[in-house]
């Protein structure tokens, strides 16, 4: 399935700061709702490889946050961001992704090098986008992961 990332905006037909509610309506997959962790909830839509984070806000909770995984295709400026070709050209392909993301947001965060961003959601092997609300996890790998945020998401 493909998805759209207009960055703080919304990813695919999910916008940021919807309920789980109005998520659901627009997103109408089997879903499993993961417990309270830490201050927010998710909902993985294991099918799909998508998770959903909610953040409580004055009360109410809201997305703040979506999770993508292959074979989810994360689609930003007309480019997927989880291109799978054989696995001889995996790393190729995901270091081009990298590279062309720099490019656009030359003010990234490289996990590997500054480990004053290692944190429960950073993990040393991450790229954060912070200009654009794209990190990439374990960039070169074949289970990668792509999280989009809300802009002000307290989890990064």
């Amino acid at each position: 399935m493909n998805f759209n990332i207009v960055p703080f905006e919304s990813v695919g037909s999910i916008r940021f700061g919807m309920t789980p509610d109005e998520v659901r309506q627009v997103f109408p997959y089997k879903f499993e709702s993961d417990p309270l962790w830490s201050g927010r909830y998710y909902d993985e839509f294991e099918e799909l490889h998508v998770v959903i984070e909610y953040h409580q806000q004055n009360d109410v909770w809201r997305c703040t946050a979506v999770h993508l995984s292959y074979p989810s295709n994360p689609i930003f400026q007309g480019r997927s961001l989880l291109e799978q070709e054989d696995e001889d050209e995996r790393e190729y392909l995901a270091l081009d992704i990298e590279d062309w993301l720099k490019s656009i947001d030359p003010k990234f965060i490289d996990t590997m090098l500054d480990s004053n961003y290692v944190s429960q959601n950073l993990h040393e092997d991450s790229i954060l986008f912070k200009n654009l609300g794209i990190l990439l996890h374990q960039p070169i790998c074949a289970s990668a992961t792509i999280s989009i945020y809300a802009r002000g998401c307290d989890s990064l």
